[in-house]
């Protein structure tokens, strides 16, 4: 019988991961030296950017799915725009827009 529970704990627990809520937030903003709106992932290491904001949200929503392998109304997408001061912070840390 405890083979039968170590079975239904592994089925329980893929089913968990495989339904759990999956959330990214991005920090966005203009790089200064090219003009382009940046995403830049806070918790994952996805980024991107464009030079719009309809073209930089489908670029987020394909950054999404590759990231998490499911269709990107399945992630919970977090947008937070900062500041220039900010950006910068956020380049000095992490990948730059270019």
């Amino acid at each position: 019988m405890s083979g039968n529970n170590s079975n239904s704990d592994t089925a329980k627990q893929e089913f968990e991961a495989s339904h759990a809520t999956k959330e990214v937030t991005f920090r966005v903003f203009t790089d200064s030296e090219s003009g382009l709106i940046c995403a830049s992932g806070v918790d994952h290491a996805i980024h991107t950017h464009a030079g719009s904001w309809d073209v930089l949200m489908k670029y987020v929503h394909e950054a999404v799915e590759c990231h998490f392998e499911v269709p990107y109304t399945q992630v919970k997408i977090t947008l937070i725009e900062v500041t220039d001061v900010e950006a910068q912070e956020s380049r000095d840390v992490g990948p730059h827009c270019d």
